[in-house]
C-alpha cells in the first residue's frame, strides 16, 4: 500500500489539540517513521527496480519535506552521485521489513536528472 505521506514526515496532519489532549508524543504509532531512519531508506522506481538509497533531506522553513537527495548510479557507493528529487514525485510504502520509497520517476529520468550540489552558505 502506498501512503502518499507519514504522520511524522508531513506537517499537514490534524493539530495535535485537535488528535490528543497532551501536546507530547510518548510513543510513536506504527505507521510513522523517525526522521533518523531516512538515510537508510530504498528508493524504488514504479517498477519496484531499486534506484538509490536517501541520502539526505530538504525541508522548508514551514519544516515540510521538500524533496529527497537519493544517490544514484555508481556500484557499491563508488561513483554514485546525489539527485533531489521533489517530495511531490514520491511516496512512502510499508513494506515487510519497514518502509521504502517509491519514486514517480524511473531510472532513465534519473539518469538524465541535473546533480544536486549543496548551496554554499
Amino acid at each position: 500500500m502506498i501512503r502518499p505521506a507519514l504522520a511524522l514526515l508531513l506537517a499537514s496532519a490534524a493539530p495535535a489539540a485537535a488528535q490528543e489532549a497532551s501536546p507530547f508524543v510518548t510513543e510513536r504509532g506504527a505507521a510513522t517513521l523517525l526522521g533518523s531512519k531516512m538515510p537508510t531508506l530504498a528508493v524504488v522506481g514504479p517498477d519496484g527496480a531499486a534506484l538509490g538509497d536517501v541520502s539526505d533531506t530538504i525541508l522548508g522553513p514551514d519544516g515540510r519535506i521538500r524533496a529527497l537527495v537519493v544517490g544514484v548510479g555508481g556500484v557499491l557507493g563508488l561513483g554514485e552521485r546525489p539527485v533531489a528529487i521533489r517530495w511531490e514525485h514520491l511516496a512512502v510504502r510499508e513494506t515487510a521489513d519497514g518502509f521504502e520509497i517509491v519514486s514517480a520517476l524511473d531510472r532513465a529520468a534519473l539518469d538524465a536528472a541535473p546533480e544536486y550540489r549543496e548551496r554554499e552558505e
